[in-house]
């Protein structure tokens, strides 16, 4: 994973960037989290489809 190049800087003492770099970190980790929760839904989702399609696939070759 790259840096990007704001983030690369280093703070020039008047706590800005560090606040910056802060902020953005804690964006990161809100985004982060709702797209594991995406993720388990939709796992969720796709183990309730399979098992739907191994029952319907079970039926036909009866």
């Amino acid at each position: 994973m790259q840096i990007p190049e704001d983030m690369s800087r280093v703070d020039n003492g008047d706590g800005n960037l560090c606040s910056d770099m802060l902020s953005k970190l804690s964006l990161l980790k809100e985004k982060n989290k709702l797209m594991e929760n995406e993720l388990k839904e939709m796992q969720e989702r796709y183990s309730e489809m399979s098992l739907k399609f191994a029952k319907v696939e079970g039926e036909r070759q009866k």
